[in-house]
């Protein structure tokens, strides 16, 4: 029993850290930027942001191993209310990994809670959180391959297609009737 005492104790201290937290820092607003467009979503009332927002970003013992930053990602700016006035934490969301990379510097501090900077795997609430963030907007791809096509593009392609195709219809018939045909003797 007094082997596990450490543990217990430190369980207890992050769980009182957590709710301390969020009694601090509640979010002000939550800026997504995706693609081409940027959301902003502001808190009318307490709790129209959600913790889950917030608590990856602050609660301790939630880094993971550093992932590759290449994915389709949206850049999130979570604004708190504290004291003494509003500060920003800024951070990329990775949907198709569920990872999120919170930026800043080791022991900064929003609201009076300590950032977890650093990668963190999200929880499956926090991940409905985020992605409920992010409806509507189409991710940001530094890797390029995802691109939106002109909307003239595939009309014209598909037109080309069809071209190639009769083309190609038109020489087989030919080539077929003139192998049936007997030459003039």
């Amino acid at each position: 029993m007094l082997r596990s005492l450490p543990v217990w104790l430190a369980l207890l201290l992050s769980f009182g850290l957590v709710a301390d937290a969020t009694g601090k820092v509640a979010l002000q607003a939550a800026e997504v930027c995706g693609a081409s467009e940027c959301s902003t979503r502001t808190a009318q009332a307490p709790g129209d942001l959600p913790f889950e927002l917030l608590g990856p970003t602050i609660e301790a013992g939630r880094r993971a191993a550093p992932r590759d930053s290449t994915g389709p990602n949206y850049r999130i700016t979570l604004t708190t209310q504290a004291v003494p006035g509003n500060e920003v934490i800024r951070l990329q969301y990775f949907p198709d990994s569920r990872f999120l990379h919170i930026l800043g510097q080791p022991r900064s501090e929003a609201g009076g809670a300590l950032l977890n900077t650093g990668w963190v795997r999200l929880r499956p609430l926090e991940a409905h959180a985020y992605d409920a963030l992010t409806v509507g907007l189409a991710p940001r791809d530094p890797r390029g391959d995802v691109r939106q096509s002109p909307s003239w593009e595939i009309p014209v392609a598909a037109a080309g297609l069809l071209a190639l195709g009769a083309i190609g219809l038109i020489v087989a018939r030919r080539r077929r009737a003139a192998a049936v045909t007997p030459a003039p003797s």
